[in-house]
């Protein structure tokens, strides 16, 4: 047991390596979407296909360990570096392990022609930036905004502290927020606050989609 346990790591391992440095498998999906929009949901229909290697939120804090309540409201413009996205994504989308044990997929990337699918919130934002570096298929889910608040609430997701840290995004605001500024500070109940991150994160999503009419939304 023990020796073949040994030779299915050092296989796991070889293959590793080598999808590292190319890219066997077919054209990655990313899903994305605001919290609470049922993009969990989504992956995991997607991901019961034949073959399907499924990635759960590759930059939700709470599961790699890095970043921090600035991570949810992470915008990064195209053609920048960033090393908490790119340290997620790179792995990823080679089919690498991430968030599991050492095991994870590892007969679904033995072989070409596995279907990779990513699952994130947290980058929404910075959509572009994923498209141009690594050219997924996207698909990106929009919920009514109604429920999706009420969600929030329910959730207990802290109101103030997530309107103020979008505020504090400078290249967010220069880029595509600036004209809502005014709004957005305004906004003071939970309802007003969470209903404002909505729109304003579906304004940069909208912004991304006009020069992009591939994507599928």
């Amino acid at each position: 047991m023990r020796k073949q346990r040994l030779i299915t790591k050092t296989s796991y391992y070889l293959t590793s390596w080598f999808l590292n440095h190319w890219q066997v498998g077919k054209r990655p999906i990313l899903i994305l979407g605001h919290g609470r929009s049922g993009t969990s949901w989504v992956g995991k229909t997607l991901s019961t296909a034949n073959r399907a290697i499924y990635y759960y939120e590759p930059c939700n804090p709470a599961i790699t360990g890095k970043g921090n309540m600035d991570t949810w409201f992470q915008y990064t413009r195209p053609g920048e570096r960033d090393d908490l996205l790119e340290n997620a994504f790179d792995n990823v989308f080679k089919g690498l392990p991430f968030g599991g044990g050492w095991y994870r997929g590892f007969w679904a990337r033995a072989l070409p022609n596995y279907q990779i699918i990513v699952k994130d919130v947290a980058s929404l934002m910075s959509i572009e930036w994923v498209f141009k570096r690594y050219n997924p298929k996207l698909l990106v889910i929009v919920r009514h905004p109604c429920p999706t608040v009420l969600s929030e609430i329910n959730k207990e997701t802290p109101a103030e502290l997530s309107r103020d840290t979008l505020l504090h995004q400078s290249s967010l605001f220069e880029d595509h927020l600036e004209p809502y500024r005014s709004v957005i500070e305004a906004a003071k109940t939970p309802i007003e606050i969470f209903a404002a991150i909505w729109a304003a994160r579906h304004r940069v999503v909208a912004d991304a989609l006009s020069r992009n009419p591939e994507w599928l939304l």
